[in-house]
């Protein structure tokens, strides 16, 4: 593939990526809507140029193969700006539309940094935000009112069970992967359409807790996840301007601290009502910090398998090391 392509391709892949970003759901109004066909028409022209330079070039590598595939589907996928009205669903079908085309083109860009820079774009989702607070809340409450550190497994077990096997499944049978991806879309991210869905990195990390630390600190990592990550992502994406990490902002990374601190103070304040204030603070405070510095800078592991973890480790270390009230 002749480097002018490759460049091409890049500069495509972030274009697409800036389309998807301003189709977002939290702000679809008239000035992001002409923000948005301004984008489509930069994405139509920058595609159809790379298609036709690419007409005197006939590469025949698994991975130019795939990027002109990319290519093509995009510009069969893509509209004329002008057909586009204002209502709010036609952009977002577009979205959907655009967004798998997208993965399959950011994942068969061959340099890791240009993957990284073409990294996928999160618009904002209230009902995932609403889901991944709901699931979290929900197992602290089973927890406490069905279930014991000594019968924990025998939920977890299965549940990481399924969805593995769904991944599995999912992987034989790509009419099956696009029959979840249809049921799953309000709430699954772009990339999840060929990578690992992160409720099963969820219940992946629900089965490490219940076989090594079950119990209130395995849910204060839960909790700490379940309503830091989306705080984090609405602070970042209407705040963030100071970038840290893995591309996190600061702003975000801070929201994620202060709410998953009061939602372990409360669980606390709750499950254990004798524990004094300043002990409390103890576990809680260096448990939140510890939950979003893993979401801020933990690169090569989901998010939701490794904020739990870490989250539940150091509050129960502390606690062994400490108090042992947990």
């Amino acid at each position: 593939m002749p480097a002018e392509s490759l460049d091409g391709v890049d500069a495509l892949a972030l274009q697409v990526r800036a389309l998807l970003l301003g189709i977002d759901p939290g702000s679809l109004g008239a000035d992001a809507r002409a923000r948005a066909r301004r984008a489509l028409e930069d994405v139509r022209r920058a595609a159809a140029t790379l298609a036709a330079a690419w007409d005197d070039h006939h590469g025949d590598s698994t991975r130019e193969v795939r990027l002109r595939h990319a290519v093509e589907r995009l510009l069969s996928a893509l509209p004329e700006p002008d057909w586009l009205g204002d209502a709010r669903s036609e952009w977002l079908l577009l979205r959907d539309r655009l967004a798998p085309i997208y993965a399959a083109l950011a994942e068969a860009l061959p340099q890791p940094e240009v993957q990284d820079r073409a990294a996928h774009p999160r618009p904002e989702n209230p009902t995932r935000s609403i889901v991944h607070v709901a699931s979290g809340v929900s197992v602290v409450v089973a927890f406490h009112a069905l279930l014991s550190p000594a019968t924990a497994w025998i939920v977890a077990l299965p549940w990481a069970s399924f969805a593995w096997g769904l991944e599995i499944s999912r992987r034989l049978s790509p009419r099956w992967n696009d029959v979840l991806m249809a049921v799953l879309g309000r709430i699954a991210h772009a990339h999840e359409v060929r990578k690992v869905n992160s409720s099963t990195w969820y219940s992946t990390a629900m089965l490490v807790l219940a076989l090594t630390v079950p119990g209130p600190a395995a849910m204060l990592g839960i909790l700490a996840l379940a309503v830091g990550d989306p705080a984090a992502a609405w602070v970042g994406r209407r705040y963030g301007r100071i970038r840290i990490g893995t591309g996190r902002s600061l702003e975000g990374t801070l929201a994620f601290t202060v709410t998953s601190l009061a939602a372990g103070l409360v669980y606390l304040a709750l499950v254990v009502p004798s524990m004094a204030l300043p002990v409390a603070l103890a576990i809680a405070v260096p448990t939140a910090v510890a939950a979003a510095a893993t979401e801020a800078f933990v690169r090569r592991v989901d998010d939701n398998l490794a904020v739990p973890i870490v989250a539940a480790a150091v509050a129960y270390a502390i606690d062994a090391l400490a108090f042992g009230l947990l």
